[in-house]
């Protein structure tokens, strides 16, 4: 008992157990908020099922019919573009967290613009020449559509609140980061 009667002992207790609980709140509050946005990119907002994974995964499906037909005519040179397309959209595929996709996701879209406008030089059957261009505006339906969902609007809600005092210091302290937007 003699312990907690000490004045210095027991305001050392004290600043201690604030100190821990600001610490475990703060963390508990931003990785609650991050887990919303989180979800919204998986679910949609309305948990709908329209988040930006579902986009995505459009994009891997006509990526995919676009590497397919690719494979028909590509020659020389463009088969190692043709190579990184397919490892990049494999990788869209297994990636497990949203700043990978989104780092996969930057990749796979120039390369698939690269890929375009490399089968400009090789003689496509009408077919595929139309199935390609479809193939390419859906691409960039759904990069549209991605640009404009709501996750990103969460995303960047939850990045300013990490950018204001208190949490741009107690986010550092407790490893919680910013979410990579899809602008």
């Amino acid at each position: 008992m003699k312990f907690i009667n000490n004045r210095k002992t027991s305001l050392i207790i004290m600043v201690i157990t604030i100190i821990f609980s600001v610490f475990f709140g703060s963390h508990r509050t931003l990785s609650t908020m991050r887990k919303e946005s989180e979800a919204i990119f998986y679910a949609g907002e309305d948990n709908d099922g329209y988040g930006i994974q579902n986009d995505l995964d459009r994009v891997i499906d006509a990526s995919s019919r676009l590497i397919s037909i690719a494979t028909i005519y590509v020659r020389d040179d463009d088969k190692e573009l043709l190579d990184k397309v397919n490892a990049t959209q494999l990788e869209l595929v297994y990636a497990d967290n949203i700043h990978d996709k989104y780092i996969t996701y930057q990749t796979l879209d120039s390369l698939i613009d690269q890929l375009y406008y490399a089968l400009d030089k090789y003689p496509l059957n009408s077919a595929h020449d139309q199935a390609i261009i479809t193939l390419y505006y859906d691409i960039s339906e759904a990069k549209d559509k991605i640009g404009h969902n709501a996750y990103n609007s969460y995303a960047e809600t939850f990045n300013q609140k990490l950018d204001n005092f208190p949490a741009n210091i107690l986010s550092k302290m407790t490893f919680i980061k910013k979410l990579d937007t899809f602008r």
